[in-house]
């Protein structure tokens, strides 16, 4: 029984440059994901704020 290394070989290279398409597309759907991330990050801190703003009104309106 004779061992084809160049068989083994290029079944290795084969099985590299499917991980190299598979990790271009999991780069952009973690860039997709931290772009989601960050606009609803953005989306809360804007509630934050306009949640301050009418505490602040009702706090100057009790004052009065």
């Amino acid at each position: 029984m004779t061992y084809n290394y160049r068989k083994t070989e290029m079944v290795e290279q084969a099985s590299r440059r499917g991980a190299v398409d598979l990790s271009v597309i999991m780069m952009i759907l973690a860039f997709a994901v931290g772009g989601f991330f960050m606009y609803w990050l953005n989306g809360q801190a804007a509630l934050e704020l306009a949640e301050r703003e009418v505490v602040e009104e009702v706090d100057e309106m009790e004052e009065a």
